[in-house]
């Protein structure tokens, strides 16, 4: 690991099923699951997540935010 650097072993678990409820720091990812969780509530076929998205998720992780949701 490169100094100065630590790796974060937190929230390594990752939610099931998603819901508009479902917690920010109930392991939800920017991956293919909420890509696909997306594009179905938002009726769109190919879903992109944003800058904002990824920095809102980071930040509600970081500040340990129990009331952010999807």
């Amino acid at each position: 690991m490169p100094s100065g650097r630590q790796k974060n072993f937190q929230n390594k678990n990752t939610v099931t099923e998603l819901t508009l409820t479902t917690k920010i720091l109930d392991g939800v990812k920017l991956n293919a699951q909420l890509r696909a969780f997306l594009e179905t509530y938002y009726k769109t076929p190919h879903f992109k997540f944003s800058k904002q998205m990824a920095v809102a998720i980071r930040q509600a992780k970081h500040q340990d935010n129990t009331t952010m949701t999807i």
